[in-house]
């Protein structure tokens, strides 16, 4: 081991004992907004502090810069699997994220922040904000029934306690959307790659009491049915 990897060594361990814990027996941590101990067990990597200086306060950060490599090659800043095993029934995040004001705060909160930046003009490869996938089966088995497996599935949910809620659910900035190089006119919602026989089949919105509104490809018009 080199001066230098050793150096680093010890700078990893002290700031494992410093801010974090892989402790043998569980440990009670008092770090939800309501007030509640979540017990985090043996294995876990906690990283708990309190800043009190100006600028940005972490408590884990990467950054992963490639400098050579082919279109096979992949970059990834940080990947996260949660899997429950046969016979496990319980609540499986694959990332859980919080923004909290306590009362007397006046922060900005944001619960996530998804940015995707592109300086090259001649890049046309695809520049997508948040890409959500759903996969019946990681490999397909004789239990394989696309019509069962997604049964209860949501792209994107918005949730929020009793008799509050989101003032917006989907808001748009000024300069968000854009036309591009190879389209000419942007689109607030694009369903330009689904089968118009497709969208014809599907509620494009449901509405309480059953109703919803539908494409109807005869008269080629909205309707609410």
């Amino acid at each position: 081991m080199t001066k230098s990897k050793l150096f680093a060594a010890i700078a990893l361990a002290l700031s494992v004992s410093a801010c974090g814990s892989t402790a043998a027996d569980p440990l009670q941590v008092n770090v939800s907004a309501e007030g509640t101990p979540y017990t985090y067990l043996s294995g876990s990597y906690l990283s708990i502090w309190s800043p009190t200086q100006n600028g940005i306060a972490t408590g884990f950060a990467t950054r992963v810069a490639r400098t050579a490599g082919g279109s096979a090659a992949q970059t990834v800043a940080g990947q996260f699997n949660a899997w429950s095993g046969a016979g496990v029934s319980a609540q499986t995040w694959g990332v859980a994220t919080e923004a909290v004001a306590e009362k007397g705060s006046q922060s900005t909160l944001v619960g996530a922040e998804i940015l995707i930046g592109n300086m090259e003009p001649t890049n046309d490869k695809p520049k997508v904000g948040i890409n959500i996938v759903f996969k019946n089966t990681i490999s397909l088995s004789e239990n394989y029934n696309p019509q069962r497996n997604n049964t209860g599935s949501v792209g994107i949910w918005f949730t929020s306690d009793r008799d509050t809620g989101f003032a917006s659910a989907i808001k748009l900035d000024n300069n968000s959307i854009a036309p591009s190089a190879t389209q000419a006119r942007a689109a607030v919602i694009d369903l330009s790659e689904i089968d118009v026989n497709k969208i014809a089949e599907m509620d494009l919105i449901k509405l309480p009491g059953g109703k919803a509104i539908f494409w109807n490809p005869v008269t080629q018009s909205l309707q609410v049915r």
